[in-house]
């Protein structure tokens, strides 16, 4: 804390949390979380941590995507996940996703 003139807790804070009350809602902040990447200035696709392959292209079967899965509702995997590949590119610049998402 010296060395960088902090004091308390990594995590000091209060903790907030938010209430998902739709399925678009949802959807949206998972493109957020999948996007984050982004911000540290890391290619989303290519983020070693990222659970992205497991909704693009189901690479990762033991990683739950059903909910997301639901909500965008297309039965064949490829096309689900060629959709949600789309869906997470439509955001032009992924630096201003905030400002750019009305739902997040």
């Amino acid at each position: 804390n010296q060395k960088y003139d902090r004091t308390g807790a990594l995590f000091q804070g209060k903790y907030q949390s938010v209430n998902i009350d739709s399925d678009t809602y949802l959807l949206h902040l998972s493109r957020y979380i999948h996007l984050n990447p982004q911000g540290l200035g890391a290619d989303p696709f290519k983020y070693r941590y990222s659970s992205i392959e497991a909704y693009t292209s189901y690479k990762h079967p033991w990683i739950y995507t059903q909910t997301i899965d639901e909500i965008i509702d297309i039965t064949n995997q490829k096309q689900r996940g060629d959709w949600y590949t789309s869906f997470l590119l439509s955001v032009d610049d992924f630096g201003s996703l905030e400002k750019q998402d009305p739902f997040l």
